[in-house]
């Protein structure tokens, strides 16, 4: 199932939910909405959780805060700090 379709799976029942008041629902029918739902909030947020991040580069326009004459492991350590940057400014 993509995400576009749990996503108006899950629209559709939550809308839904607010006409139930307008009939007499079994207990079992409201059991298996509710675990409708939350399977469907469930599946969603692991879908977004295993969605491979978009690449994110340096360019020559950005700064590395590195000096020459420093170790190799610190201007390492200047690109991860500013690729972390990048890739917070993303999100």
């Amino acid at each position: 199932m993509t995400k576009e379709v749990m996503k108006l799976a899950l629209e559709a029942l939550e809308t839904a939910w607010y006409h139930v008041g307008t009939f007499a629902p079994t207990d079992d029918a409201i059991e298996l909405y509710d675990q409708a739902r939350k399977s469907l909030r469930q599946a969603l947020a692991k879908q977004e959780q295993d969605e491979p991040k978009e690449w994110v580069g340096l360019s020559d326009e950005d700064d590395i805060d590195w000096e020459e004459g420093d170790s190799l492991r610190d201007l390492f350590k200047a690109i991860e700090s500013k690729l972390k940057e990048k890739t917070h400014e993303q999100t």
